[in-house]
């Protein structure tokens, strides 16, 4: 017989488990196997990009003095003391945070121009 109350999977891990759609790309793994964070768009040019788990947060919890991220990455490099309204590039140094996401590489590193939205 048909299980009437039982909700169809929305969507399905690769071990078979099932998670709510709502749950895929939030940063958090839901999925055993990580299934549902995979393949995931980049974050906003507005938002930093956790390096563990591509978790995005808004720029403005970047070097902030809390751990946002997992792996404390949002917490790195912030020893240059950059501004809010200032991109950190990944060697440390302070850009303008309009120059992230331009097509232009600002940065050294060319860590301005990654995990842009296209």
């Amino acid at each position: 017989p048909k299980d009437l109350y039982r909700k169809p999977c929305e969507l399905r891990c690769h071990d078979g488990s099932c998670i709510r759609f709502r749950n895929r790309c939030n940063g958090i793994r839901e999925c055993p196997d990580g299934a549902d964070e995979e393949n995931c768009a980049s974050c906003k040019r507005t938002q930093f990009t956790c390096q563990s788990n591509k978790k995005c947060i808004d720029y403005m919890r970047r070097c902030d003095g809390d751990m946002d991220c997992e792996d404390g990455s949002d917490e790195e490099l912030c020893e240059k003391g950059c501004k809010k309204t200032e991109f950190i590039c990944n060697d440390g140094t302070c850009i303008n945070f309009s120059k992230r996401c331009n097509g232009i590489y600002n940065c050294l590193d060319k860590s301005d121009e990654a995990f842009c939205p296209s």
